[in-house]
């Protein structure tokens, strides 16, 4: 009896010495998971869910720190799903993270807004920025807005502050007006590109809605981030990027009445560290006066590298080509004109951007812009007036040897005043002059940009940034064009600080600008 009672103390003892074993062992062998969870500002997210599942089954949860930390362990090496959930933002996860046993693992993530939550812009402070932290009015369109119109001119006209304005019909010349600014104060963006050309004008008529995901519009100067260009408002277009696994194909035609067609073909997609999107779009119409038909197509394509969890290098083209009749003022002279514009626009560029740490980010970015216009008139189109050479005199060329044109007149019309008075008559239409006639522009630019701004606190960030530029172009007939060139260089350097709840002070440092 005894030895029963010895055999049973010894075979519980060593049941107990192996699970105290087994125990130590897979303390031992415990491994960690520690990271640190940030919003798109790269503002730290404090009280944030981490939770690490293991087969559908949640093995613990932590709450992030006030630095935005969290550590949690895992029981040893294998793969993991992490989970991160906070109120206001979209749940972030990852799939098969693996672990290696007594190793500690690092991953930071990044929450993205939640559908519901306020958008997060750049514009007004060259950094990601929630619009309830900033002092300025900035609209965001997305791609519902954007939706439905050819051009971007079109959603524009319903953000208050905007003015739009535009002579003629579709295709006519088109102008951005910012809380009283001139037309030529606005800096305009598209992927961090400046689409102006030199002197600041921006032609709206020439730039379709296609390809883009959202713009955004910073109605106020703001001259310390963009330069003098940025007096009246900065408006930034952003071109859509590939997201799907798949490969997504979408197809978009439509047509009205003055033979009026649009069609639109992309495709996008991502494929492990690389996404792509390429879009082509065309766009054509009659109008409803003779000599005005317009048609523009737009080529966009959007590629990018992810190099590194925080590092990324992204590459962006778009190139416009778009001609029109232009009638010029028909009511006027009751003729249209024989004339036409046509333009070939371009915009590239590659940028470079990585999170080095949680605080400090850093992003160089070089553009390029080539923008080409050519105005021909081919033939005068008014009802010829002759003019004797030496006696000034009204004559016919049948009779006078000295008989010349000495303007083109239009049809006879009759306005009409608002107060309702009317004048009958014929207007001055054309001039003698050698046709067909050409009058052509061009503009040549490349850019520069380096940006590293370091977030001291949540709402404190310092930034600084340094911009060159070189610009050619010229303007006018082909016989003038050579001497005409106008070459431009500018360098400027700029250190901006931010507290972006409270007050916002801004400083631009130096600015240099030489011309040759």
């Amino acid at each position: 009896m005894n030895h029963v009672r010895l055999s049973i103390r010894v075979s519980c003892f060593l049941l107990f010495a192996l699970c105290l074993s087994s125990r130590v062992f897979a303390l031992n062998n415990a491994s960690t998971v520690t990271g640190i969870v940030v919003d798109p500002t790269g503002a730290v997210v404090r009280g944030a869910t981490v939770d690490v599942i293991a087969h559908n089954d949640k093995l613990s949860t932590v709450s992030t720190d006030q630095q935005g930390h969290y550590s949690v362990s895992v029981p040893g090496a294998g793969s993991y799903e992490i989970r991160v959930s906070a109120p206001g933002f979209k749940t972030a996860v990852t799939d098969n993270l693996a672990v290696r046993n007594s190793e500690e693992s690092v991953r930071n993530f990044t929450l993205r807004l939640d559908a519901l939550s306020e958008e997060v812009t750049v514009t007004a402070t060259a950094t990601p920025t929630l619009e309830s932290h900033l002092g300025a009015a900035v609209s965001v369109l997305g791609s519902n807005q954007l939706a439905g119109s050819d051009e971007v001119q079109e959603p524009l006209r319903w953000i208050p502050g905007v003015q739009m304005t535009q002579t003629g019909q579709i295709g006519g010349t088109a102008a951005l007006y910012v809380r009283g600014g001139n037309s030529d104060a606005n800096k305009v963006l598209i992927d961090g590109i400046p689409m102006n050309d030199i002197g600041g004008a921006v032609e709206f008529a020439d730039l379709s809605s296609s390809a883009l995901a959202r713009v955004e519009v910073l109605r106020g100067p703001n001259s310390s981030v963009y330069g003098a260009d940025a007096m009246a408002g900065v408006v930034s277009l952003t071109t859509r990027s590939g997201s799907t696994p798949l490969p997504e194909f979408t197809y978009i035609g439509d047509g009205g009445n003055f033979s009026s067609f649009h069609n639109e073909a992309s495709v996008g997609g991502k494929w492990k560290v690389a996404d792509y999107f390429v879009d082509f779009s065309r766009f054509e119409t009659s109008n409803s006066i003779p000599n005005n038909r317009f048609h523009i197509g737009t080529a966009t394509g959007n590629f990018g590298w992810s190099l590194a969890p925080n590092t990324s290098l992204r590459a962006t083209v778009r190139h416009d080509q778009l001609a029109g009749g232009q009638p010029n003022a028909i009511l006027l002279y009751g003729i249209p004109d024989d004339t036409r514009q046509a333009n070939e626009d371009s915009y590239f560029g590659a940028t470079f951007d990585t999170q080095t740490t949680a605080a400090w980010h850093n992003l160089v970015r070089y553009g390029g812009l080539r923008l080409r216009s050519e105005y021909t008139d081919f033939a005068p189109t008014g009802i010829p007036q002759y003019q004797d050479s030496v006696t000034f005199a009204s004559c016919t060329p049948q009779t006078d040897p000295n008989c010349v044109v000495a303007d083109y007149l239009g049809a006879p019309v009759t306005v009409h005043g608002a107060n309702g008075y009317t004048v009958s008559g014929q207007a001055i239409f054309q001039y003698p002059q050698q046709y067909p006639n050409t009058y052509a522009t061009s503009t040549n630019r490349d850019s520069v940009y380096a940006q590293s701004d370091y977030r001291i606190r949540r709402h404190l960030l310092v930034l600084g940034g340094f911009q060159y530029e070189d610009e050619r172009g010229y303007s006018g007939a082909p016989a003038i064009r050579s001497s005409a060139e106008i070459p431009a260089t500018h360098f400027s350097f700029r250190a901006i600080s931010k507290a972006d709840s409270f007050t916002r002070s801004e400083r631009e440092w130096k600015t240099i600008s030489s011309s040759a």
